[in-house]
């Protein structure tokens, strides 16, 4: 019940936040020397009745507002107004405070309608929680603005509200999901210490409760991942990465192992230490499932692993099995270095016709991907290649002592840019048969000379395996 000290009436129950919704601001004159109801018996009565807020009695909270802070003609400020005017005649003297207090430290609050209807509300529910003893309604209630102010991408406001859960007493299982929720909330900000501090406290939480065990496989995730990204950016400290392995290992989270295992692999990697690496790499293949995403770089990792321990073999069979698994419109980009990298474990291994057929999937590939620089690279990488598969071709006639197919080929080397060329239709560097240069040569090259040509390349090749048996 209200009492109006100019009547001496009681006036029948109203629900207050509708009455507060239709309240008129004040008159100026009145802003302006103060209504006597609210400077002397509300101040009064309140004061003599002492609060638990964190934000102080509410007699320090008014002595502390600005002028006109609470009867501007401002539309924010008059929105702050009525939901602090609300909050007082139901009795929230604690809420109004904390409410009065955050809308002054966050001024972009007063613009914001919604998020001072929730602020309010869950104030009001939280306080009303508080005063009947029920601690876990006032954390659910706390920890709703936290939620909405996360939504709302607001940091700072939703880590003040999971701080009040976690440090407000109450239920323990809240306690600890709040500390993990500020946990993430510094991580998602960049701050890994302080998140480890979250999390680790968290951990010490359920360790030291048997009722909270269950949370264990989940806040060891969280510490360990946290350990992993400061294992990453300080390049070669193995160390949160091997504390991260052990504690994912002692809970059974296999995520976190399979991520410690490439994250070690790659520190051994780049120590030169590939034996080690690669041992690492094939624990991580065993729980790829578990961190699927990492597989293409795993795989790559154990071909140049692999590659630097001169086994070319196993090196080319991890990129063909990568190539399988990657499609090409997907990341242009990696298959482009996918079969360029083909290319040259095929060149090192002697495989030359399948290098530069690798080397031109990868110049058709950075075509499409049209920079500049990536096509450039691999056009080289391609003209070298099929240059190689020439300097072949030539000294297999030169092993073979044919003075006339060598002759033939050098006859088509010095003028592959000239008529001969345009006649005999071939591209580049591609050198074609002897059969074909002896035919343009006399000018014979027509559509019916390409059994001939297919006939002398099969008895080419023929003389070729002979050679290669004796």
């Amino acid at each position: 019940h209200t009492h109006t000290t100019h009547h001496h009436t009681t006036q029948s129950p109203t629900p207050h936040h509708t009455a507060m919704e239709t309240l008129p601001p004040l008159p100026r004159h009145a802003q302006q020397r103060g209504p006597r109801v609210r400077s002397g018996g509300l101040r009064t009565n309140l004061r003599s009745r002492p609060t638990n807020s964190a934000n102080g009695t509410l007699a320090q909270t008014l002595a502390q507002a600005k002028p006109n802070s609470l009867g501007s003609d401002n539309s924010d400020n008059t929105a702050q107004h009525a939901a602090c005017l609300s909050l007082l005649l139901a009795g929230h003297a604690d809420a109004f405070c904390e409410f009065f207090t955050l809308t002054e430290q966050h001024p972009g609050l007063c613009s914001q309608a919604e998020s001072l209807r929730v602020l309010q509300q869950q104030l009001s529910v939280a306080d009303t929680a508080r005063r009947s003893g029920d601690t876990t309604a006032t954390q659910q209630a706390r920890a709703t603005l936290a939620e909405y102010f996360e939504g709302e991408q607001q940091a700072d406001l939703a880590q003040y509200f999971w701080r009040s859960c976690a440090t407000g007493g109450g239920a323990a299982r809240q306690a600890v999901t709040a500390t993990i929720s500020m946990g993430l909330g510094c991580e998602a900000q960049g701050e890994l210490e302080s998140a480890q501090q979250h999390f680790y406290r968290a951990f010490e939480q359920c360790t030291a409760s048997d009722d909270l065990k269950d949370l264990l496989p989940a806040v060891a995730e969280h510490v360990g991942r946290v350990l992993l990204l400061k294992a990453v950016q300080a390049e070669g400290e193995a160390e949160h990465a091997q504390k991260a392995l052990e504690l994912a290992r002692t809970h059974d989270v296999k995520n976190i192992i399979a991520h410690a295992e490439f994250v070690l692999a790659g520190l051994d990697e780049k120590k030169a230490n590939f034996a080690q690496a690669i041992e690492h790499l094939e624990a991580y293949m065993a729980l790829s499932s578990h961190r699927s995403d990492l597989q293409p770089q795993a795989c790559l990792s154990l071909s140049r692993c692999h590659e630097e321990l001169g086994d070319l073999e196993l090196a080319l069979q991890y990129v063909k099995q990568l190539v399988c698994s990657v499609a090409e419109d997907s990341d242009l980009v990696l298959a482009v270095d996918l079969h360029s990298r083909i290319g040259k474990l095929q060149l090192l291994l002697r495989q030359n016709q399948e290098s530069a057929a690798s080397f031109k999937k990868a110049y058709e590939l950075s075509q499409r991907l049209g920079d500049v620089s990536v096509m450039t690279r691999v056009r080289y990488q391609y003209g070298a290649a099929r240059a190689t598969c020439l300097a072949g071709t030539f000294m297999q006639q030169v092993v073979a002592n044919n003075k006339e197919a060598l002759g033939q080929l050098l006859l088509w080397k010095t003028t592959r840019h000239g008529p001969l060329a345009q006649s005999i239709g071939f591209q580049s560097s591609i050198a074609p048969s002897p059969l074909k240069i002896r035919l343009a040569s006399h000018g014979e090259v027509t559509e019916d000379n390409n059994s001939g040509d297919e006939e002398f390349e099969e008895e080419f090749e023929e003389q070729q395996q002979h050679q290669q048996q004796q």
